[in-house]
């Protein structure tokens, strides 16, 4: 029986499944109408695949009109197959629309010996995807302008203190990452977003590409928040409780953003407002609080325009979600507020960041005079 089946599965250019043979429901176990315009071909493949080699694969059947070769798929069962699959373009009009893919399974071949490699930079950006980053900047330019802001009031920068908060700081936005990925897992958030492949896509999707499981990515995050705790112990020590307060007032944030059934993420911009107060001037002020041993006025102030661009971020972040956030109840800013308008609260927020630098600035050479 296994001769005779003959899987060919046709997406577009960003993966999306258009059409679904009865060999491909065979083979991997899925009807049509559980694939077609709701999952992409990345779906029968495993994670570490999908990062890697199907690039190359599909690169090399657009330049050189197939790529032919054996592999492992998974059905949806979760079962690993040996097949044999050949990749063409799909063409219209002389232009590249597409890809089809034809497999055949391997009959009596262990699976373990068509494994194709994976690189040692696909395993390292494997890390990448799942602790999302990209997007630490959103902690690195906080940490670094309490520094700065530090150094304009005339203290001496402690470069090792600064690596440290930087350290602690980053481990924490880990930590909400990854716990904002599991819960975005186990409420079927994640599995209801389809558009998910776009510029200023915010979540990982790590557990749905077979990257990490549920329990891995609730250990990671874990164990983030425990070592920014342990990072933190020199900083308390240094400059004592209102560092503590601060980072206790983070790990809270983290907690309360994303875990139901507070989910401040999902209630009509709370979240966001969350953001960033926390990726501006809390984050700012604690910083430079490192250095001084002070809440400073002008450190808060600094932060308002790099905590409105970071709430920017997530807004954009969000737009490709809204469906899925839709579905399942999960009534963010950006739900509430629907296509038509989100761009443009992202860009108005964004604007509004500018005159806060600006005053943040002038408050500084008023200061100076």
């Amino acid at each position: 029986m296994a001769e005779t089946i003959k899987s060919v599965i046709t997406c577009d250019m960003d993966g999306k499944i258009e059409t679904f043979n009865d060999g491909a429901a065979a083979l991997f176990g899925y009807t049509a109408e559980e694939v077609i315009g709701k999952q992409r071909v990345g779906l029968f493949s495993p994670g570490l695949v999908v990062l890697g080699p199907l690039g190359d694969w599909l690169k090399t059947a657009s330049i050189e009109g197939e790529w032919e070769g054996d592999t492992v798929f998974i059905d949806k069962g979760g079962k690993k197959l040996a097949a044999h699959i050949k990749i063409t373009p799909t063409m219209k009009d002389n232009v590249q629309v597409g890809f089809c893919g034809v497999s055949t399974p391997l009959e009596g071949v262990d699976v373990a010996s068509v494994e194709p490699e994976i690189s040692f930079m696909t395993r390292f950006f494997k890390w990448v995807v799942i602790t999302r980053a990209p997007f630490l900047t959103a902690t690195i330019v906080p940490v670094l302008l309490g520094g700065a802001v530090a150094s304009m009031l005339g203290y001496q920068v402690d470069l090792g203190l600064l690596g440290l908060t930087l350290l602690a700081a980053s481990f924490l936005q880990v930590g909400t990452n990854t716990l904002n990925d599991y819960f975005d897992h186990t409420s079927g958030n994640d599995e209801a977003t389809y558009d998910y492949i776009v510029p200023f896509s915010g979540g990982s999707r790590s557990i749905q590409m077979g990257l990490i499981s549920p329990k891995g990515m609730l250990t990671v995050a874990l164990v983030s928040y425990a070592v920014a705790g342990i990072v933190g112990i020199p900083l308390i020590i240094q400059v004592g409780m209102p560092v503590l307060y601060l980072g206790i007032a983070g790990v809270l944030s983290g907690i309360f953003y994303t875990v139901p059934p507070i989910r401040l993420m999902a209630r009509k911009g709370l979240g966001e407002l969350l953001v960033g107060l926390n990726f501006g001037p809390l984050l700012v002020a604690g910083s430079t609080l490192v250095q001084t041993g002070n809440i400073e006025p002008m450190a808060l102030l600094a932060g308002i325009p790099v905590g409105l661009l970071t709430a920017a971020i997530l807004w954009v972040n969000e737009i490709p979600d809204i469906e899925g956030d839709w579905d399942e109840s999960l009534r963010r800013w950006d739900v509430k507020s629907l296509n038509s308008q989100s761009d443009t609260h992202a860009i108005s927020v964004s604007a509004i960041s500018h005159p806060a630098l600006l005053s943040a600035s002038s408050a500084r050479w008023r200061d100076r005079g």
